[in-house]
């Protein structure tokens, strides 16, 4: 019994000693707590102080309202006058600070515009600065494209609701300023401003410049209404590329008659060709704007053949005039119009069509262009002004006998292995290869070659059978172990032309692949060509290494030049210069003794050269027999 006790109580000791123990450390730990906290800094609070500022003074004072000038209708019997008034203030009160105005052109404004208010009148005009004032102040000079289009006299009123850019036509791709003498008038077109104001002379001295400013004074002479609506119809086969960019380097002769007139026009143009797939033929929408022209003639894609009567039909269909506008198209081409159709007596027919719808549409065609029966009617019929295309146009022989060639290699076959044959040819004589005849050392063999090409009229239409030809012939050589250099020697005679050689252009031997060649067979064909002045003037100028010598001859036409043949061979044998051939075959000779190798009989300067120096000679399709005087 007492141990039973004993076990009872011995528990309940321990839950007491630890109840005991447990409320000491919490008694502990708040006095650890309330010592460690109370030792620590106190920060010291932000002071604050606030002012009461009244309600009223919160609220500024509104300034005292202005009364506005007043607005009253005008008469419109008073407009002039008031305009005149108006002018006047400006012009007094500014005489002493500039003399001119000079502005960009504004927005074009509608016809149906009018000024049916004004302010009253003040004693006192706004200090303001001009834009001629800070031009002055920072002493800019106004080059001569920013020169006026238009340039009114005080008070006779500007002579167009559009102020334009002018232009001097030397390029068109920089800013214009509009520029106005004192001040003027701002008036709308009226017929009578264009009476009397037609005696202004052409501003480029080209003959492209001066057929259209012909074709401007012609216009103006015979306008009516005051409006024009003109499009170009342009050529852009392969033979007028250079034509193609002085009609965009003169545009501005034509438009700058038309503003200093005060004519109110539109521009636009259709391009017509045919190309790998058929023919191509485009109308640009109409445009008031001359630059914006020129920049899209300038970079016209050229190529293929060519067929007018189709572009007329074309133009003539889809071109959207305007209602009081006066219609005129410009042809500008350098070959006979014809047609794609294949229908019999199509070129009659789509002919007559032409000549209908003109008197139907009332529509005025000028031609710069061929001299043909068909070109000269379309202009005498419609009241146009015909005129023969600058620079010389493709000669009735030429047209003939179709000097041009395709544009498609697998067309040129003939061509392209006449390159590559005298490709081989040059690398086996200059001993860049093993023969039976020969151990020449292949990695010593050098060469400059000297490619003498015909740059004339009559290779026009060849020129993008040329670039393949040429490129056969670079990778035909590459195939050889051969160290050469090529030179260029273009000839023409090409006085007219803005942009084309005349006399021989010499490119030294320093060549050496295709896109160098290439980069020089962009300049404009032109004119008539003299090959033995070419050879005689160009070939002194070369200055070749020690290596072989080759001359490589291109043209589609016999020699002809100012010297004597004997003079010619006596040079190339001088300079020992190997003469090699793509031109015309000579009297007498077939193309199967030309292709074989044999002796050439003829006695003109291209197979004697062949013949004395050892060359080699192939016939250019589509050649001449006999030099053209015509171009």
């Amino acid at each position: 019994m007492l141990e039973f006790r004993f076990r009872n109580i011995y528990p309940r000791r321990h839950i007491k000693a630890l109840l005991i123990s447990l409320c000491l450390h919490f008694i502990a730990f708040i006095i650890m707590t309330f010592t460690l906290y109370s030792q620590r800094p106190v920060k010291n609070e932000d002071a604050v102080q606030l002012t009461f500022v009244a309600a009223t003074e919160l609220r500024p004072k509104r300034p005292k309202s202005q009364k506005l000038p007043s607005v009253k209708p005008l008469d419109p019997t008073e407009r002039r006058n008031v305009n005149k008034e108006i002018t006047s203030m400006i012009r007094d009160a500014s005489a002493n600070k500039f003399d001119e105005v000079i502005a960009k052109a504004p927005v074009a404004v509608t016809r149906s515009a009018s000024v049916e208010r004004y302010m009253e009148k003040t004693d006192t005009l706004p200090d303001v600065m001009t834009m001629a004032e800070g031009l002055r102040q920072d002493e800019v000079t106004l080059s001569k494209q920013m020169s006026s289009r238009n340039a009114p006299e005080p008070g006779d009123g500007m002579s167009s609701f559009r102020q334009r850019v002018r232009g001097s036509g030397t390029g068109g791709d920089s800013l214009g300023m509009a520029q106005m003498t004192k001040t003027a008038d701002i008036s709308f077109p009226r017929e009578q401003q264009l009476e009397g104001k037609t005696d202004v002379k052409p501003e480029i001295f080209s003959p492209f410049g001066e057929a259209l400013f012909n074709m401007a004074q012609h216009i103006l002479k015979n306008i009516q209404t005051g409006y024009a609506d003109i499009v170009f119809v342009l050529d852009t086969s392969l033979s007028m590329q250079d034509n193609i960019q002085k009609v965009a380097e003169a545009l501005f002769s034509m438009t700058n008659a038309y503003d200093k007139a005060g004519l109110d026009y539109r521009l636009g143009f259709v391009e017509f060709s045919v190309q790998q797939y058929g023919e191509q033929i485009e109308v640009d929408p109409l445009t008031s704007d001359p630059m914006l022209l020129q920049r899209r003639m300038k970079y016209l894609r050229i190529s293929g053949d060519e067929h007018a009567l189709d572009a007329l039909w074309k133009a003539l269909t889809y071109l959207q005039f305007r209602p009081e506008a006066e219609k005129h198209l410009i042809l500008v081409t350098d070959e006979p119009a014809t047609t794609g159709w294949s229908e019999k007596d199509a070129y009659y027919q789509r002919r007559d069509w032409v000549f209908q719808e003109c008197e139907r549409q009332n529509v005025t065609v000028h031609v710069l262009g061929y001299n043909e029966y068909f070109q000269r009617q379309l202009a005498q019929r419609t009241n146009g002004l015909w005129q023969e295309i600058p620079g010389g146009q493709r000669p009735p022989s030429v047209v003939a006998q179709g000097t041009g060639l395709p544009t498609l290699r697998s067309s040129n076959q003939e061509l392209l292995k006449s390159f590559r044959d005298i490709a081989r040819y040059i690398a086996r004589t200059s001993g860049g290869g093993i023969t039976k005849d020969t151990d020449a050392n292949i990695s010593s063999s050098t060469a400059d070659i000297i490619i003498v090409l015909d740059y004339s009229l009559s290779m026009a239409g060849k020129i993008e059978a040329l670039r393949q030809g040429l490129n056969d012939f670079i990778g035909a050589i590459d195939l050889f172990a051969l160290d050469y250099n090529i030179g260029l020697i273009q000839f023409a005679e090409a006085k007219n032309i803005a942009g084309a050689i005349d006399g021989a252009a010499v490119t030294q031997p320093s060549l050496h692949d295709k896109d160098s060649l290439m980069n020089f067979l962009s300049v404009p064909m032109g004119g008539d060509e003299h090959l033995i002045d070419a050879i005689v003037e160009g070939l002194p100028k070369i200055r070749f290494r020690d290596a072989k010598r080759v001359v490589f001859i291109i043209t589609d036409e016999p020699s002809t030049g100012k010297y004597d043949v004997n003079e010619a061979l006596n040079l190339c044998r001088s300079l020992n210069v190997q003469v090699d051939v793509l031109g015309p075959l000579p009297s007498g000779t077939t193309t199967r003794m030309a292709t074989e190798g044999s002796q050439l009989p003829g006695y003109d300067f291209q197979s004697l050269a062949v013949n004395q120096t050892g060359g080699i000679f192939r016939p250019m399709p589509n050649s001449l027999a006999i030099a053209d005087a015509n171009q």
